[in-house]
């Protein structure tokens, strides 16, 4: 892949040479980065628990959840790929972005936490319609919450109770925390996100 990195890509370049890869790739200034593979069963439980309770919820609104491929633009000419999102957008055919994405999740995992939770979170931060930013420890039952009230982005507390509701009422969503941990068995070492 050396020839990626002789100069800047567009992002029409990027989804145009991305469509159909076997692996999974971030445009992180203006290069392809493969993502990490091999994501924990556990990491897939919570996604896939995530994005089925958010689906009914959202669509209601004329929202759509979705995981994985789907793409956020969070600053010109970057392509992060969300665990889990919400789009309000309009949804060409063909589109590989999220059109207006309202929210954004990631699950931590170990070889990719310090990106998620700092360049990651602060990238998606700049997204002028993310409503709701999410960040979901899966070794116990943690989430931040991020919330964008009149333009300004804030940390709600952190919500760990599992009879506690993640509230997201930017894409009219209101989730109990069980929900997002339907199935899972929590590991004995745990390393919580620290709020900034």
């Amino acid at each position: 892949m050396a020839e990626t990195r002789e100069r800047r890509w567009t992002l029409d370049e990027f989804l145009e040479w991305s469509e159909g890869k076997a692996s999974r790739y971030e445009l992180v200034n203006g290069q392809p980065l493969r993502m990490t593979a091999g994501a924990k069963r556990i990491h897939d439980d919570i996604v896939a628990n995530i994005t089925l309770d958010l689906g009914p919820q959202v669509i209601n609104p004329g929202c759509r959840s979705f995981a994985g491929d789907g793409a956020v633009q969070p600053v010109s000419g970057q392509i992060g790929r969300s665990d889990s999102a919400v789009d309000c957008g309009r949804c060409p055919t063909k589109a590989f972005e999220a059109q207006t994405p309202r929210a954004g999740g990631e699950v931590l995992a170990p070889s990719t936490r310090d990106v998620d939770i700092r360049e990651k979170l602060e990238n998606y931060k700049s997204v002028a319609t993310l409503k709701h930013i999410g960040v979901v420890e899966p070794d116990s039952s943690f989430v931040s919450l991020w919330s964008r009230e009149t333009g300004v982005v804030c940390s709600e507390p952190r919500i760990q109770n599992f009879g506690e509701r993640v509230r997201r009422p930017g894409v009219g969503a209101d989730v109990a925390m069980r929900a997002f941990y339907t199935g899972v068995a929590f590991l004995s070492e745990t390393h919580l996100v620290v709020s900034t």
